[in-house]
């Protein structure tokens, strides 16, 4: 008797613990429009919850006849496993996804689905599979003239090719997303191409190129004032390529407009760019003790910002 009731009290409490270690949220009643958001937020932290909305969502569509839904739900679920590193189970969700979405007719979320299983084997760094299913993606989203999937498929095309050392290629994807952001909504993103593309220019050995994207990245920076790093990233990425040509007049310049940006817009967190840049100026004129003088500081905002010192260099 005893026994028993020791055993009972220990599962009780297991329960209990369960039902703690659980978010508050998970024992709350959820709309079916609500799913995808908890789900995300528990993807890492508690996998368990994230699964178990994903797959409550699942019953919701499925009992209000939404396939839409439904498929959204069964192609999150590849995500959540690669999230996890269950490449085995986002498989598995893949297929389950494409059959269902296919036999449902909802073709719209075929691509998406593509992209998630790309995704998987991205991390698997299994980068044939992944490009492969990059392209599918972004050959479905074109049939759908789905203009942000291709902007996001094209530039996961580069980003592999980049990984491969097919920088030609890469380029030319980058190229490609870019004409898909030209609305002011995303035109961050396009701001972010020209300077990836100037950066693959320099590793081919193409330095004009590479200054006229960073020049084009600048200039489209310039007009869209809710992105102020963009404009410090490219001012000091013109100023290396000053430096490299030997151009040290037209480095300063740069380098000081950037420091000026920087205070005028109260962007300490970026400082380190400058600072970092301006150190390089100098070692390329030999000044080696004024380099010093700026390398030290930079370190102490790196640290501050918790950047590694890989990234301030």
């Amino acid at each position: 008797m005893r026994t028993n009731t020791t055993n009972l009290m220990r599962s009780v409490l297991l329960i209990l613990l369960l039902l703690i270690a659980l978010p508050l949220s998970a024992q709350r009643e959820v709309s079916i429009d609500s799913i995808t958001t908890y789900a995300t937020r528990y993807y890492t932290a508690y996998p368990d919850s994230a699964q178990y909305y994903l797959h409550k969502g699942i019953r919701l569509a499925e009992d209000a006849g939404d396939n839409f839904n439904k498929g959204i739900f069964l192609t999150k679920l590849i995500q959540q496993k690669t999230r996890i590193r269950d490449y085995d189970s986002a498989r598995f969700y893949f297929k389950k996804s494409q059959q269902f979405l296919r036999d449902s007719g909802e073709l719209t979320l075929l691509p998406d689905s593509h992209s998630e299983l790309a995704e998987t084997y991205y991390y698997m760094e299994k980068m044939d599979s992944a490009l492969f299913h990059f392209k599918a993606a972004d050959s479905l989203y074109a049939i759908d003239n789905d203009s942000i999937g291709i902007l996001i498929s094209k530039n996961n095309v580069a980003q592999v090719y980049q990984i491969l050392g097919n920088f030609d290629l890469a380029i030319e994807n980058m190229l490609a997303a870019a004409q898909n952001v030209d609305t002011t909504q995303y035109k961050f993103i396009k701001v972010q191409l020209y300077h990836n593309v100037a950066q693959l220019y320099s590793q081919i050995q193409e330095p004009e190129l590479a200054r006229e994207y960073e020049g084009r990245s600048l200039e489209l920076a310039l007009t869209n004032p809710n992105w102020p790093e963009d404009i410090v990233l490219a001012y000091v990425s013109l100023a290396r390529f000053a430096i490299a040509d030997e151009d040290f007049d037209k480095a300063l310049d740069l380098i000081s407009k950037a420091d000026d940006f920087v205070t005028e817009q109260n962007l300490e967190m970026v400082r380190y760019q400058v600072r970092s840049t301006r150190a390089a100026y100098l070692v390329a004129r030999g000044e080696y003790e004024a380099a010093i003088s700026e390398i030290e500081p930079t370190l102490a905002l790196v640290a501050e910002e918790k950047r590694s010192d890989f990234e301030a260099f």
